[in-house]
């Protein structure tokens, strides 16, 4: 059946629409915690095995397409599917009593210069980066504001036209095939 071969090709498009919309945005800069907590300036994932190659198609049965993030890898101990679900839906992170105290500790060892008694997670963000502040008491939540990635790129005029005009070729194409006797 050629339906499934072009969903395959229509699927390959729409990763590489999604990535190249991704890469071609004016992003505006993460918050300095969330740089300090990521080791990095980048929007998304900037390692390897981070986002943009997560970003994946698959044709299920013989007549859908599936297009995101849908082979689930975990960075750390953290899942991509909710990196990604972070990212596109934004989310509001509780700040715990536990978090407070390790940006507290995190804060102090900022102002003395020793890292030395940090441990586990607090260790970790002191390896990436040694200047660091407590959160404010009015600070309740971290704030990660959304961006859909998946359904802005495949919602553009282009991407659509450029899907309608391969359908109406492929079909054309099969039904040509069907009248010489060729299928």
């Amino acid at each position: 059946n050629e339906l499934p071969r072009i969903l395959g090709k229509i699927g390959l498009r729409a990763e590489r629409e999604i990535r190249d919309w991704i890469r071609g945005r004016k992003w505006p800069a993460n918050a300095q915690l969330t740089q300090a907590i990521k080791g990095s300036k980048a929007r998304f994932i900037d390692r390897p095995q981070g986002m943009l190659p997560a970003i994946t198609s698959q044709v299920e049965g013989r007549r859908t397409v599936v297009v995101g993030v849908l082979h689930n890898r975990t960075i750390g101990k953290t899942s991509l599917f909710n990196i990604a679900a972070a990212l596109i839906s934004g989310a509001r992170i509780k700040v715990t009593p536990k978090m407070r105290s390790m940006f507290r500790a995190l804060g102090w060892a900022s102002q003395t210069g020793n890292g030395t008694n940090l441990r586990g997670r607090a260790a970790e963000l002191w390896k990436r980066n040694k200047d660091w502040r407590a959160l404010r008491d009015s600070t309740t939540y971290i704030v990660i504001p959304g961006y859909d990635f998946i359904a802005k790129p495949l919602d553009a005029a282009e991407f659509q036209a450029w899907v309608k005009n391969y359908l109406e070729r492929a079909i054309w194409g099969t039904l040509g095939q069907i009248a010489r006797g060729n299928k």
